[in-house]
């Protein structure tokens, strides 16, 4: 901040770490999103909690971006945003395989096959999504 003056004590922690700037981050945008949800807004929720679940995905958080990406996959799908539904079921599939989630990620994995999603799917993407899915359906646990 400029000045102690025209600078609220909530803002200057943000500032103290990066630590602080992302936990003060997540704490506005959580309000933003009720308040757009509330607002019937709901595109605009899905953008923010998708950046929240990247920001979990980089915290190493996969758990809780697992669960806010399963919040918003659909949202990209019903408004037939293709290209960013296939990032978001990838970003999902990506988390589930880090916790281990075999059903919950061997669902998210049929998802991203669908006709629609493949016609945009990055062939390298797809691939690697075919590839782990002819290996977890060899599973036991599935």
């Amino acid at each position: 901040c400029i000045s102690k003056r025209y600078c609220s004590p909530w803002l200057r922690g943000a500032f103290a770490s990066a630590e602080s700037y992302t936990e003060k981050y997540l704490e506005l945008s959580s309000a933003v999103i009720a308040l757009n949800e509330h607002s019937g807004r709901f595109r605009f929720a899905a953008r923010l909690l998708g950046e929240r679940a990247e920001i979990f995905i980089l915290q190493k958080d996969y758990e809780e971006a697992a669960q806010t990406l399963m919040s918003i996959v659909d949202v990209f799908a019903h408004d037939q945003w293709d290209g960013a539904y296939y990032w978001r079921l990838f970003r999902l599939a990506s988390c589930q395989r880090m916790t281990g989630e075999a059903a919950a990620y061997l669902n998210t994995l049929t998802r991203c096959f669908g006709p629609r999603v493949a016609a945009v799917a990055p062939p390298k993407t797809a691939n690697l999504l075919q590839t782990d899915l002819e290996a977890v359906v060899g599973e036991k646990e599935v």
